[in-house]
Formats: structure tokens, C-alpha cells, sequence
């Protein structure tokens, strides 16, 4: 789940994916999946200079505003398509989420 949860754009996507994983699941078992923060577009820019590119400024927006990533040039740079959740973080400020014994949230 770590990688294609991610790539799994559509909502119903996700929420298919977890309840598959659940499903084969042993009782008891643990699914893991990760995710992209919805910043991480803007550490690309600092980090490979592309502040000044307009087309990538305007995937960080998007990215930041809705986490639906879209990469609508060729730049391989870009990165591909992809969904990054809104982060949630606990009372310790960790963004990571329990959510055994719960059905699956995919937002």
C-alpha cells in the first residue's frame, strides 16, 4: 500500500484499496500505508530551483489547495499524478493515523 495508495487519485480508488487490504487481512493483522505531503511540490521547487517556473507553481497550488497532483508537461521532474491527503497530526504532533478496528478513510 505504500507507493500505489498514492497514485490512486479518485477517492473510490482509495476506498476500494484499503477495503481490499482489510479483506485479506489475517484477524488482527496490520495494513501500512504511506503518504506524500501536500508541501512536498514546494520542497522540490526549493530544492531544484523551480520557484521561478510558472507551470510548476502552478502544480504546487493545486497541490497545496486540493492534493490532487497533476503533472500536464513532459518534465519528468514534475513527478507523475498523484493524490496527497490533507495532514493530520495528533496531540504530539505526529502526522501518522491508527485506524484498526475502523473501516478505511481515504480522504
Amino acid at each position: 500500500m505504500f507507493g500505489p495508495l498514492y497514485h490512486l487519485t479518485e477517492r473510490d480508488d482509495r476506498i476500494r484499496a484499503l477495503r481490499e487490504s482489510r479483506r485479506v487481512l489475517k484477524s488482527g493483522g496490520y495494513a501500512f500505508a504511506a503518504t506524500i505531503t501536500r508541501v512536498a511540490s514546494f520542497i522540490d521547487a526549493l530544492c531544484h530551483d523551480l520557484l521561478g517556473d510558472p507551470d510548476f507553481l502552478s502544480i504546487v497550488d493545486a497541490d497545496i489547495e486540493t492534493g490532487q497532483h497533476r503533472n500536464l508537461t513532459n518534465e519528468i521532474l514534475y513527478f507523475t499524478d498523484a493524490f496527497f491527503p490533507p495532514t493530520s497530526r495528533d496531540s504530539n504532533g505526529n502526522g501518522r493515523r491508527r485506524v484498526r478496528g475502523r473501516g478505511p478513510t481515504a480522504d
